[in-house]
């Protein structure tokens, strides 16, 4: 592809073979304008290379080399974007196409009537008018304002590279006292998707001064995500604009940065978890619901639980147990309910791109005077829809699910959730929400969470390249050094269960010589879960030292040299461990294990039958005595120990292809052949079973069975 080799030999400073593709790559789209500046590069270039050649010594040269490498990038992009866009088919493609036709608006123009809305806004409270006529001239005025909002959006979503002109347009939107800030987070959003696709010096800076000088938390949490995702994406970009990294370490001495940077990685993590609950709603707690479905028809007072039917009272409670959960998920930042409300995101409202980043607002022309008649503070809808673990896109899906209620109805189904049916309690609780709705962590997750909403479900959004497939990494970013919070980073990657990452951040911690025994445990433990026994030794015997003689440790180290089949050294740490704690049934086993290892049958099973003595036989001892005595010709012993285990547990394969094994050495030809048909059984084909038969004809040719007669037994088969 064009554009990615362009960018591969620019990587690697060949910028002359760059402009030469690049020229054919101008030719191809047949734009004069791109011809001519790659023309000048070329020129330039050319010019630059001739004066090195003679010897001529120029201090600006690396100045100079930078500046056309960079223009070089900018050119590839365009082209890139015109080539995706002049003939597209994509949302994006017919809105760029369309504002060639017809160029929108300057943001000088946009922005006074964004201001002008907000005067006429208020001047309508003092209009005198009836309350229809107040809302009916309210939601012409919210139409009037919104296709404002939505040509904004798009100019900046379709636009390429900005001029410094473009910049200075752009901040004088969020120097504006009068624009609301709702209207500058969407143009936020619109910055950030354009970014996503095509990096933009001039962009990233506005997201950068917006952050540092803006004080709502709707705006400042919107382009942070946007810079630290762009960064991680562009950081080879970033590191060529000496400007910008001088913004960037600016944002860098914040002192709210390293917490906020925190929240928005381990956001971006959790959403891992969101497919894992994907469904939760319906498939359990619904299904919940299906099964007793008069719960739905039981009294709403919760005080009165003691009077109601035992079957209601038991699935309400496991609604709430439920509930809980999903609650307290939603809180840590896991997106629990994404499955649920995606089924809400086909309305109208949603066919248009920047909607799905509207903050929500009770003044959007759909929902211009909808709550008039409720008490705003106690009305269970309203409650409903300023609870901030909800996300804006799905807050206006729930509005609209209500307004799709028969009017007639709505009087009934708001009767249904009266206020006096709650604990006080839950008052109190939804008053605690709606004060961290203000909070910056909540803000984020909730645009995290409109992000993945429009990136999965959106039409315009699945046409794009989804950037949570590729989760950004932030402490990778050696832009971030000395931000993050990596002992607090390595904790909660660690809690999820997120061991590769865990392992790369307490490497990190390591190299910069942290000496905390726990943090050598859990990397060595990481490690451990992702395969990488070699180093997982290394860190827990580091561990060891910096707290010696820990069980726990020895016990790691020792299984891990298992798994190397480095037998005799996890027998010498099992055998310290069983120092340190005589006769614990679980260091025995590991004992015997090793030495079945080494080939130590007889001494095996004297530690093998001392953990059957004291916990009694489970699948895994009994496997294993039974083996040491196959080995030791104690053939008897091995087929009452495989039966026994094939009796209790069904057996795995091995127990059935092992005592095939012991009946052939035995010579009891017609037990051996019933063994191997259930070993090919469970194996689904008769080739796969002749693959794991084969590979064990090792075991059974020491006892003297030749290779003829074993396969001769497949043939029996």
């Amino acid at each position: 592809m064009m554009y990615t080799d362009c960018i591969e030999l620019l990587k690697n400073n060949r910028l002359k073979e760059t402009l030469a593709k690049l020229k054919i790559f101008a030719d191809e789209l047949d734009n004069w304008q791109m011809q001519q500046e790659v023309e000048r590069l070329q020129s330039t270039y050319g010019l630059m290379l001739e004066y090195m050649e003679r010897g001529v010594v120029d201090p600006q040269q690396e100045m100079v080399y930078n500046r056309m490498v960079n223009s070089a990038y900018e050119l590839i992009d365009r082209a890139e974007f015109i080539r995706k866009n002049y003939e597209g088919k994509t949302v994006k493609a017919r809105l760029y196409n369309k504002y060639q036709r017809l160029q929108p608006s300057d943001f000088s123009t946009i922005g006074v009537k964004l201001e002008t809305y907000a005067q006429n806004w208020a001047m309508l409270e003092l209009s005198g008018a009836s309350e229809t006529e107040v809302n009916a001239q309210r939601k012409a005025l919210a139409l009037q304002h919104e296709r404002q909002v939505d040509v904004l959006f798009y100019k900046i979503w379709v636009s390429l590279h900005w001029s410094e002109e473009d910049l200075a347009e752009a901040e004088g939107l969020f120097d504006s006292l009068l624009i609301p800030a709702n209207d500058l987070a969407v143009m936020v959003s619109a910055v950030t998707l354009n970014l996503l696709e095509y990096f933009d010096e001039a962009k990233l800076r506005l997201l950068v001064k917006v952050y540092l000088n803006r004080t709502e938390t709707v705006i400042t949490q919107r382009a942070l995500v946007g810079i630290a995702w762009v960064v991680m994406a562009y950081s080879e970009r970033v590191e060529r604009y000496p400007d910008l990294k001088k913004r960037l370490d600016s944002l860098k001495e914040q002192p709210k940065l390293a917490d906020e940077l925190y929240r928005i990685q381990t956001l971006f993590l959790l959403t891992r978890e969101t497919e894992k609950l994907d469904g939760k709603m319906d498939d359990e707690i619904m299904n919940m619901i299906s099964k007793n479905p008069n719960i739905m028809d039981a009294p709403l007072n919760l005080d009165d639980l003691d009077e109601m039917n035992p079957e209601w009272k038991e699935g309400l409670t496991k609604l709430s147990e439920e509930a809980g959960k999903m609650n307290r998920l939603q809180m840590e930042g896991v997106d629990t309910y994404v499955n649920f409300f995606s089924k809400l995101k086909t309305s109208a409202f949603f066919s248009e791109t920047p909607h799905w980043f509207y903050p929500f607002d009770l003044n959007q022309s759909e929902l211009v005077g909808w709550l008039s008649q409720e008490d705003t503070k106690s009305s269970p809808t309203n409650l409903v829809l300023r609870n901030p673990l909800f996300c804006d896109s799905d807050k206006y899906s729930i509005a609209q699910s209500f307004l799709s209620i028969p009017t007639s109805m709505r009087g009934d189904f708001f009767g249904m959730l009266n206020m006096k049916d709650l604990p006080q309690e839950g008052l109190s609780h939804l008053d605690e929400l709606q004060y961290i709705a203000e909070k910056s962590e909540f803000e984020s997750q909730r645009y995290i969470h409109d992000l993945y909403r429009f990136f999965y479900y959106s039409g315009s959004g699945k046409e794009l390249p989804n950037i949570f497939k590729s989760l950004p990494l932030l402490w990778k970013n050696p832009i971030w050094a000395g931000v993050m919070d990596l002992s607090r980073l390595a904790e909660f990657l660690f809690g999820k269960a997120y061991y590769k990452e865990a392992k790369e951040v307490y490497q990190m911690l390591v190299s910069q010589g942290v000496s905390d025994g726990e943090v050598y445990q859990k990397y060595g433990f990481s490690c451990q879960k992702e395969g990488d026994y070699v180093q997982a030794v290394a860190m827990y015997e580091h561990a060891d030292i910096l707290n010696p003689d820990n069980p726990w440790t020895l016990k790691h180290i020792g299984r891990c040299y298992k798994q190397l089949k480095e037998y005799q050294k996890a027998l010498d740490v099992f055998m310290r461990l069983n120092t340190l704690q005589p006769e614990k049934a679980d260091c025995l086993f590991q004992i015997g294990q090793c030495m079945v290892g080494l080939h130590e049958y007889q001494e095996a099973l004297s530690y093998l039958f001392k953990v059957e003595y004291l916990k009694g036989l489970s699948e895994n001892i009994s496997r294993t005595i039974a083996w040491c005595c196959f080995k030791l010709g104690k053939y008897e012993k091995a087929i009452a120990y495989y039966e026994k285990n094939i009796q209790e547990t069904s057996g795995e394969v091995s127990d059935w292809l092992n005592l095939g094994h012991v009946y052939l050495v035995e010579g009891i030809l017609g037990e051996a052949v019933k063994c191997y048909r259930q070993v090919e059984r469970e194996c689904g084909s008769h080739e796969a079973f002749l693959k794991l038969y084969q590979a064990d004809f090792p075991v059974v040719e020491k006892y003297g069975v030749d290779r003829m007669r074993y396969d001769w037994v497949a043939e029996m088969l």
